[in-house]
């Protein structure tokens, strides 16, 4: 009878364990996600962020501390919700409910004008400038004040809060996702973009062996023009601290005088090794740049040379 008993026992906590691991992740926690928004309407000028930006332990427990449309929440995953912690009432309640089914009414504590939340769906079909799903859960939430609150918010799976809809005395306020970072998931709306990229934050003294990667994305469906006045395509310049220059990449190289132009859809990558890269310790920047005509894609990090 023992051994039934440890049996049945079992078997509830793995079918507990199951539910609880079937519910997916629509708000990713870890620290430096990132998700950015821009109004779909006449109101709400400007842009929007969510930042994951550490973990703090409140009341023994551990919370991610989250700036949220402008305010900081402290949040933790439950059983497939999350949990809000209010510091000043020392308080927990239910921020939203994951694991709830369509349907499904349930009080949050998301802002102070909303009082409730509603599943409306598991499977909604959402766009935004980042993209388009059908698998999106929707909540509906019901306001506590008059002419202000959430109205609605649609969250993907592995990607986070895609929509986020509120009411004004003037009107209704949506913000779309513009760009998401979420652990290994990204998206983004149709872009140019430049990045500097090096493989370490700090190198040891004498010669150095760094790798250099530069790219430039261009996703829209319009190419980007890119005239280079010689055969020369990036370079690369390192200042000290002092803001002198000690390192030029093409100070020792010569390139053919030749006007080049080239149109770029997609991305276009450079990845190299300064050759003579030789730097005592300090603290450096690195700026490395396309040669176009007009320099206009730059690229700047910061490094450290150790002894």
């Amino acid at each position: 009878m023992f051994g039934i008993r440890t049996f049945t026992a079992s078997l509830f906590l793995a079918a507990a364990t199951f539910a609880a691991a079937a519910t997916p992740e629509y708000f990713p926690l870890q620290q430096g996600n990132s998700w950015a928004y821009r109004s779909a309407s006449r109101l709400g000028e400007g842009g929007q962020t969510i930042e994951v930006q550490g973990k703090e332990t409140l009341q023994n427990r551990e919370y991610s501390k989250i700036s949220f449309f402008g305010r900081t929440v402290y949040l933790r995953q439950s059983e497939g919700a999350l949990l809000s912690y209010n510091p000043d009432l020392n308080q927990e309640k239910t921020f939203l409910d994951f694991a709830a089914e369509p349907g499904a009414s349930f009080p949050v504590d998301i802002e102070q004008c909303t009082r409730a939340a509603r599943v409306e769906s598991k499977a909604a079909r959402v766009k935004t400038p980042a993209g388009e799903w059908d698998n999106a859960l929707q909540f509906v939430f019901e306001p506590s004040c008059a002419d202000a609150g959430v109205t609605t918010m649609y969250f993907v799976p592995g990607v986070g809060p895609v929509v986020y809809e509120t009411t004004s005395i003037a009107g209704p306020v949506r913000w779309e996702l513009q760009y998401a970072r979420a652990a290994s998931t990204a998206a983004e709306a149709p872009q140019v973009a430049f990045t500097l990229a090096l493989d370490a934050p700090s190198y040891p003294a004498g010669v150095i062996e760094m790798a250099v990667r530069l790219t430039l994305r261009n996703t829209h469906s319009e190419p980007v023009t890119l005239i280079f006045p010689s055969g020369q395509r990036y370079d690369l310049r390192i200042w000290n601290d002092r803001g002198e220059n000690v390192y030029t990449w093409s100070a020792n190289k010569l390139f053919p005088a030749v006007i080049t132009t080239e149109q770029l859809v997609g991305e276009r990558t450079f990845t190299f090794i300064p050759d003579g890269l030789n730097l005592p310790p300090g603290r450096y920047i690195a700026e490395g740049f396309l040669a176009t005509r007009s320099r206009e894609y730059v690229g700047v990090v910061g490094f450290q040379v150790t002894r």
